[in-house]
């Protein structure tokens, strides 16, 4: 993915980026000579072979370039004429390209918390703009984008069939899923969430959703134990009944009302043959996965060579009795033994007090010695409470992100855009241990067949094919990666054996992020997102490892 583009050679006289980006395009200068030498410098005499380099452009649908500025559409035309590589066009108009929007984005398509306040959030020092997930046409923010749409449409149309056959792929709207405090590092929060969207239109949509559920407001009070007179009384859960009074009990939320709860954490290593086995009062429940993505740990402890060291298992409570449980949690296999021993609590719709249910095995060898583990959930003595308004609540704001991406794929269609081409621009958030997938409500745009090819973005262990096809892919299957960075320092070897398992795995692209136009004098310091920059000289984040893999993968 490339960061800069407009920049040129001309500009660097410059004092400032503003200034030396102003003066390329009074040039019509959009740096278009500076991309092919950064490419070139990857893959030299030209794209050729099995994998070639080539770029991914970012357009921000929502922004209306004055004139004099950088136009996104004559740089992308003059580097399709000029350069004969490969191109991927990112289409985003999310979260992340709403704050430069014009015109600005209206209230009415904001998402919104319980108490209608909208989030207000940063990332990477940026503000974001929390724009909702609803189809609805009336929104302005759905009018602005389709507007913006067609024009990309119009200037693809209007391509020489030798520049769109360079194409290879467009990427749809960029990351979509709900929104939740602590934008930024908040991922992994399970205690006291707040999330979207309870905005007045999103209500209505759910309120519609259940009626299609449930065709009866008779079939839905049996279902959830309530006497509604009718589906607009419905109001989303949003209580935590811990914590606040509740007027019913299905207005309880927090992250387990839906009736799961993940028994996860962390172990250093697997011996060849073990497996993670958790038990509930004594009788085996399953196997735990194993191998995904905990970068927070591979950055915590220095010995540790690879950050696919997490497990999980899904325990769905919804049908388990009232009373407090016994969870263990077992390496099986040669030289077993037991990780943890802990209860949870299952409360049903009460807070009455609850009495212990009976079974559980018998203590097992303690841990060895010096091996380096964490059980970050349950909670010794965790209660929940099932809502199964929660697990509609969670259904539909899953729809939601799905349907989202079916509509940008209808409209992007409906403009000329090719639709074999298509791709989702999504977060793999199944595929990260410790994160918590309400708070996203995401992954089901991902998992089983789909109408668009799916886009996939991975960071750190993420980079996994075993984790993508456990989660997300069909036997088969096509994808693309718009966003990749391996993260993985310790170990300069793991970029390029990545790079090969992705090929030969069915990618049909991969969008390391990213290569950057603009000189360092430019880059404010110090800069987090410039660990990911790629360059031969960053070691940050084994950016220098990614690199030199991208050379060597290119040479096949």
């Amino acid at each position: 993915m490339i960061e800069g583009q407009g920049y040129c050679q001309a500009g660097k006289a410059a004092p400032k980026l503003e200034q030396a980006l102003a003066l390329c395009a009074q040039r019509n200068d959009p740096g278009v000579k500076e991309l092919a030498n950064a490419l070139n410098a990857l893959e030299p005499g030209g794209a050729k072979g099995a994998v070639q380099v080539g770029y991914t452009v970012g357009i921000n649908l929502l922004e209306q370039p004055a004139q004099g500025e950088f136009n996104p559409f004559g740089f992308l035309t003059t580097a399709l004429s000029a350069i004969d590589r490969p191109v991927v066009i990112y289409l985003f108009a999310n979260h992340f390209a709403g704050t430069t929007a014009q015109p600005p984005i209206a209230a009415d398509a904001l998402a919104r918390f319980a108490d209608q306040s909208a989030p207000v959030e940063k990332y990477f020092q940026r503000q974001i703009a929390p724009i909702t997930l609803s189809n609805q046409p009336g929104l302005s923010i759905n009018q602005q984008r389709q507007k913006a749409l067609a024009k990309v449409g119009q200037w693809y149309r209007g391509l020489p069939q030798s520049s769109r056959n360079k194409i290879i792929a467009f990427t749809l709207a960029g990351e979509l899923h709900h929104f939740y405090d602590d934008f930024s590092t908040g991922m992994g929060r399970f205690d006291n969430i707040r999330i979207t969207d309870y905005s007045p239109a999103v209500v209505r949509d759910f309120q519609g959703w259940l009626r299609q559920r449930y065709g009866s407001v008779q079939a839905l009070n049996r279902a959830l134990g309530a006497e509604f007179q009718d589906f607009a009384q419905v109001q989303p859960p949003s209580k935590n009944l811990q914590s606040q009074r509740l007027a019913h009990f299905s207005e309880h939320f927090d992250s387990y009302a839906h009736g799961v709860v993940p028994v996860e954490g962390w172990l250093e290593r697997l011996a060849p043959g073990q497996q993670i086995r958790v038990y509930l009062n004594g009788v085996a429940l399953g196997y735990a996965e194993y191998g995904l993505n905990r970068q927070d740990v591979y950055e915590a402890v220095p010995d540790l060579k690879t950050a696919q060291v997490g497990f999980r298992y899904l325990l769905d409570f919804s049908q388990l009795p009232r009373g407090q449980h016994t969870l263990q949690v077992r390496v099986e296999g040669p030289k077993g033994y037991e990780l943890a021993h802990t209860s949870l609590s299952v409360m049903g719709n009460s807070q009455a007090a609850i009495q212990p249910i009976p079974g559980s095995l018998p203590a097992g060898v303690g841990v060895p010695k010096g091996l380096k583990f964490y059980l970050d959930r349950p909670a010794q003595q965790m209660a929940v409470f099932y809502n199964p308004l929660a697990r509609d609540w969670l259904d539909f704001r899953s729809a939601q992100v799905t349907r989202a991406y079916e509509h940008w794929l209808d409209a992007s269609v409906a403009v000329g855009l090719p639709a074999d081409r298509l791709f989702s621009h999504q977060i793999a958030v199944a595929t990260v241990g410790g994160w918590n997938p309400v708070l996203f409500a995401s992954d089901a745009s991902l998992q089983g067949p789909q109408r668009y090819k799916k886009g996939i973005n991975v960071y750190g262990g993420s980079a996994s094919m075993a984790l993508l096809r456990r989660h997300y892919l069909q036997p088969g299957e096509v994808f693309g990666v718009p966003e990749f960075h391996t993260q993985a320092w310790k170990d300069p070897t793991v970029p390029a054996k990545v790079l090969r398992d992705f090929q030969q795995g069915g990618a049909r692209f991969i969008s390391p992020y990213f290569l950057s136009m603009v000189p360092d004098k430019y880059r404010d310091q110090p800069n987090a997102h410039d660990k990911f920059r790629l360059s031969p000289g960053n070691i940050d984040f084994g950016s220098h490892h990614l690199y030199r893999a991208m050379v060597k993968i290119a040479q096949q």
